[in-house]
């Protein structure tokens, strides 16, 4: 992994996208929607790991340290993992809850689409921060994906009410769902 860090940059200063890392990947999926292509985008967790008990390799922990923003969904989501990429960023660290109605303290408010917008908001303003040249891209970029998120939720909730309401029941292992 550290030499896939070390071959991203090139030492002539040519790649100046700013080198931003997320928690997870799902995360990583919102940057790089609204980066588009002025970032080059990694998440320290590979994809169905555990973030409360996933350890980054040193690889990951290089990427982190060379990074010029991270982010983070907070909420103790990351758990231990977030003391790591608090004391290793080489940039801010965004913290993708902060100011937003929790519900009972569960993190996962991605999955209200009005909230994933919210996240969506919060990614367009700290790489405008960071790379104030690329504010009307990331706005373009965040408006186009925030009508997307819309579009998609409006289709969920059409095909839920197509279930009769006795019938509307979900069965999971995991306390998800409030929002």
């Amino acid at each position: 992994m550290l030499l896939a860090a070390a071959c991203t940059s090139n030492d002539d200063g040519s790649d100046n996208r700013l080198r931003v890392v997320t928690s997870l990947e799902l995360f990583a999926d919102m940057v790089r929607n609204v980066a588009g292509d002025r970032a080059e985008v990694t998440a320290l967790l590979p994809s169905g790991a555990d973030p409360h008990t996933y350890e980054l390799s040193p690889g990951r922990v290089v990427d982190l340290a060379q990074a010029d923003l991270a982010f983070v969904n907070g909420l103790d989501l990351e758990g231990s993992l977030r003391t790591v990429i608090d004391e290793n960023a080489g940039g801010p660290v965004d913290v993708l809850t902060d100011g937003l109605d929790i519900v009972d303290g569960n993190p996962h408010l991605w999955l209200d689409a009005t909230l994933a917008i919210s996240y969506v908001q919060s990614i367009r303003l700290a790489l405008a921060a960071n790379d104030p040249e690329g504010a009307t891209e990331y706005a373009a970029n965040a408006a186009a994906y925030a009508d997307e998120l819309l579009a998609l939720d409006a289709e969920i909730e059409t095909a839920l009410a197509s279930i009769p309401p006795e019938r509307r029941k979900l069965v999971t292992f995991h306390d998800a769902y409030p929002y």
